[in-house]
C-alpha cells in the first residue's frame, strides 16, 4: 500500500457521519429510548436546541452520540 493510500484510510478512521433514520409510529423520544437501551447505556437526551428540529439523541458506550 502507498503513502497517499494509507493516508487516505488514516483519515478515513477519524471522521464522523451523520444517521437519519426514518420511522413510523414511534416518537424521536422512544426511537432514542430503544437505541440508549440497545446500547446498553439508557442515557438519551432531548437536542433539539443544539441539532434542530425535534431532535432526540442516544449515547453509546464510547460516549458517541447517535
Amino acid at each position: 500500500m502507498n503513502a497517499k493510500t494509507e493516508q487516505q484510510i488514516a483519515n478515513l478512521k477519524t471522521q464522523t457521519i451523520g444517521v437519519e433514520i426514518e420511522m413510523n409510529h414511534i416518537t424521536r423520544k422512544n426511537a432514542a429510548k430503544l437505541a440508549a437501551d440497545f446500547f446498553g447505556t439508557g442515557r438519551y437526551k432531548d437536542t433539539a436546541h443544539r441539532n434542530g428540529y425535534s431532535t432526540w439523541s442516544a449515547w453509546d458506550a464510547q460516549n458517541r452520540e447517535w
